[in-house]
């Protein structure tokens, strides 16, 4: 069935929620809801597989997209990857195996899926749950390397990294980078998000892309989690995580969730999920803008995007 609201901002919606899973919160970056969602849709034998973001200990790839069969190993996969990916391997894994997955990725892998999916029916009919994260921005592998030396290690000699590290005595946006040596004793090396804050918002080892994405809200997937950078949630180090639900089936999960008491869930408004990530959409709407009227005054090329150059 089609979402029940409409949004300019952020996309068709069923549902809107603040909350977070008793089970899996400590494994997530914040409420742990996705985590659960993929956990349930497992259990429940509504897919075969899901498809997620592992960290690794190998320096050339430190993540990678893997296929998960087993509950457990949803566990390893719930934290944030400033890293890049890719689909490749396992979309090829798809097609060539018959079943139904549910797929995790940014706004930008999603709406690639949705394209994909409109020209390839075997993945079309394959791919039953697409979840999204919200994005600011994506990092080059250099970004990663560059928080490894913050954190007194040699990147080649780092093996698995988090950049999420949660503080739960301190405010949910007080989480650290840690890393941790394959040599030494498996020295642990960290830097606390206070530390690294600014050379985010200056967007250092961003893909130039990034400046021309305008999704925010990863608005073709079937259910979107954030960071509830909220003043009521971000006391709470354990972490609160945002969501939005645009298709039926999981609405129906989350409802069956909290009514168990297996999620904790209350409901917020488009205008406090919109708060939440002021900082990103003035970048890709209002700052958009300017970059495309730099681009039209050079005579450059630039995407067709929903806001007009000025």
């Amino acid at each position: 069935g089609a979402a029940s609201y409409k949004s300019d901002i952020m996309g068709n919606y069923i549902g809107l929620y603040a909350g977070y899973s008793p089970r899996t919160r400590s494994a997530g970056s914040s409420g742990g809801i996705l985590t659960w969602v993929l956990k349930k849709l497992l259990t429940d034998k509504l897919i075969d597989a899901a498809i997620c973001v592992e960290p690794t200990d190998n320096p050339e790839q430190r993540f990678r997209y893997v296929i998960i069969k087993n509950c457990r190993k949803i566990l390893t996969c719930g934290k944030s990857a400033y890293y890049p990916v890719t689909l490749g391997e396992v979309l090829t894994h798809v097609r060539r195996n018959e079943g139904r997955y549910a797929i995790t990725g940014v706004p930008c892998f999603h709406k690639a899926l949705r394209s994909l999916r409109s020209v390839d029916p075997v993945l079309d009919n394959r791919l039953r749950f697409q979840i999204g994260l919200v994005c600011g921005q994506m990092k080059s592998s250099f970004y990663a390397d560059y928080l490894i030396r913050l954190a007194g290690l040699d990147p080649s000699e780092t093996g698995e990294v988090c950049f999420r590290k949660k503080n739960p005595d301190g405010k949910a946006n007080e989480y650290l980078f840690t890393a941790k040596s394959i040599r030494d004793e498996g020295e642990i090396g960290q830097v606390s998000n206070s530390f690294i804050g600014n050379n985010w918002a200056m967007g250092f080892f961003k893909p130039s892309a990034c400046d021309y994405c305008d999704d925010v809200f990863a608005e073709t997937a079937d259910l979107v989690a954030m960071d509830a950078w909220l003043p009521q949630y971000l006391l709470d180090g354990r972490g609160w995580t945002l969501i939005i639900s645009r298709h039926p089936e999981l609405q129906y999960l989350l409802d069956l969730g909290n009514k168990s008491g297996e999620l904790v869930l209350e409901s917020v408004t488009e205008n406090q999920v919109i708060a939440s990530q002021k900082g990103a959409l003035n970048h890709r709407r209002i700052g958009l803008r300017y970059r495309l009227h730099v681009k039209q005054k050079r005579n450059e090329w630039a995407p067709i995007k929903r806001v007009a150059p000025s």
